[in-house]
């Protein structure tokens, strides 16, 4: 019986002890309920039988949906005078362009002549310090719009034409071609001068050189009493060939300042002594860009392989402030078609894994002008369309596939080198409107000058296409 009574007990408090156990955990998870109630947000109260989700939608809607229509015998609020003023007039309001907006604000005009090209790159206009950073750009950079400077937007239309074109003292002076060269500033070239004051410079021959002295005083004369804007005086390697003509600027005939036998034999060592050899020769006369034509791979098959002597040579010509202008892309053939035109067999691949290659060496090296020959390149041009009036040689190949800043320019126009097919006039504008930034001329100067003009006036240039490369040319001579 004893027995019996201590199993009881014993049941008992185990009885107990369950009981506790679950009256603790009950009161822990009431506790731990009533935290997570006091501590969440409370949610804003909703309509009646609407659940979040819909809540959320019907906000939604809400913010999408435009402002509701006045209701038909309902005054109209008119908008205050500030807030309309708030408000952006559109081009068809307005009548006025972007550009016509800016310059009734007293901005600088924004170009923008290559909005396709801008579209694809879909990046922002670089500024003037990027790009004097460098003349190749990444493709998406390529017809970007420039900014015009003050010193730009207030030379005249003919001024800024002027600025474009650069003939020989020969074409400037209306002297034939097959005549003596000019040697000196007499009274028709000083009349010239004074009716040109934005003549962009000129392109200096053989034909203009007599002596070391001569040659001095016939650029200092040239510069005499001109403007700030930037002259440019061209050389070209060819014109330097030859014993003769070296003597003539003082020169020996073992001379060794030329890029084309460096790249046969020349390391990037001789080469750079080389440059700075031309550099200083150039210097002694204000001459202040400099074409290099053996960066030619059509004649010159070592370009392909061996490269170090075209940087070492252009770094060093740039070191000394000598602007260098890579010739040519494409690459200049000799040889005629049946029409009397110079031509290139050479397909798109391989302007693009030659020429153009080449080319973007000498830029990376400091090259910042391009010239385009007066070539026919029927593998990519078709109808017979010249190198130096094609688009897709200078927007397509140049400016998108090879990404180049710089200033491109044509090789000389003359009714020779076109065989008789086009005026100089009719060769610049269709150089200009293809995307050329400038036009070498060796004959018509007058003609050519008012050939664009008149283009431009009856819609076949745009003006602002004409800004954009005064000011490609500006940025590139005030460097």
């Amino acid at each position: 019986m004893e027995t019996g009574r201590r199993s009881k007990i014993i049941q008992a408090r185990k009885k107990r002890k369950i009981i506790l156990a679950i009256i603790t955990a009950l009161l822990i998870l009431t506790a731990a309920i009533l935290i997570i109630v006091f501590t969440r947000k409370k949610p804003e109260e909703l309509p009646e039988g609407t659940t979040s989700e819909e809540a959320v939608t019907a906000e939604t809607e809400e913010k999408a949906l435009p402002a509701a229509e006045p209701e038909a015998g309902e005054p109209q609020v008119e908008k205050s005078e500030e807030a309309t003023s708030q408000e952006k007039p559109s081009e068809s309001e307005t009548g006025k362009t972007t550009t016509d907006l800016k310059e009734d604000a007293g901005e600088g005009i924004s170009i923008d002549t290559n909005k396709e090209d801008k579209e694809d790159a879909g990046t922002a206009s670089p500024s003037k310090d990027e790009k004097k950073s460098s003349t190749i750009a990444p493709e998406d950079s390529a017809g970007s719009a420039t900014v015009i400077s003050e010193q730009i937007k207030d030379l005249s239309l003919e001024d800024k034409i002027s600025c474009l074109v650069i003939p020989s003292p020969e074409a400037f002076v209306k002297r034939e071609i097959e005549t003596d060269g000019v040697t000196m500033v007499g009274e028709a070239t000083q009349k010239c001068l004074d009716s040109h004051p934005y003549v962009a410079g000129f392109n200096i021959s053989h034909k203009n050189i007599e002596n070391s002295d001569q040659l001095e005083e016939f650029i200092a004369k040239l510069q005499e009493g001109r403007n700030n804007y930037p002259m440019i005086f061209m050389f070209s390697e060819e014109e330097l060939r030859g014993n003769e003509n070296l003597t003539k600027l003082g020169e020996t005939s073992e001379s060794n300042v030329f890029l084309g036998p460096l790249i046969e034999k020349g390391t990037y060592d001789e080469a750079s002594q080389a440059g700075k050899q031309m550099g200083d020769l150039l210097n002694k006369y204000s001459i202040n860009v400099y074409v290099t034509p053996d960066l030619n791979t059509t004649v010159n098959k070592k370009l392909e392989h061996d490269t170090d002597a075209v940087g070492g040579y252009i770094e060093n010509l740039k070191s000394q402030g000598i602007h260098v202008c890579a010739a040519y892309f494409p690459g200049k053939s000799y040889e005629k078609d049946a029409d009397g035109f110079l031509y290139s067999g050479k397909t798109r691949y391989e302007l693009q894994n030659e020429d153009s290659q080449i080319i973007k060496h000498a830029v990376d090296s400091g090259a910042d002008m391009l010239m385009v020959p007066n070539i026919r390149v029927p593998q990519v041009l078709s109808g017979g369309e010249v190198a130096s009036m094609s688009n897709i040689v200078m927007n397509d190949l140049i400016r998108k596939e090879m990404g180049f800043k710089g200033v491109i320019i044509t090789d000389v126009i003359s009714r020779d080198q076109l065989a008789g097919q086009y005026t100089t006039a009719q060769a610049a504008v269709a150089a200009l409107k293809a995307g050329a930034d400038m036009v070498l001329i060796d004959e018509d100067y007058e003609e050519t000058l008012n050939g664009i003009k008149n283009a431009v006036a009856g819609g076949e240039l745009n003006e602002d296409q004409i800004n954009e490369s005064v000011q490609r040319v500006y940025d590139l001579m005030t460097r």
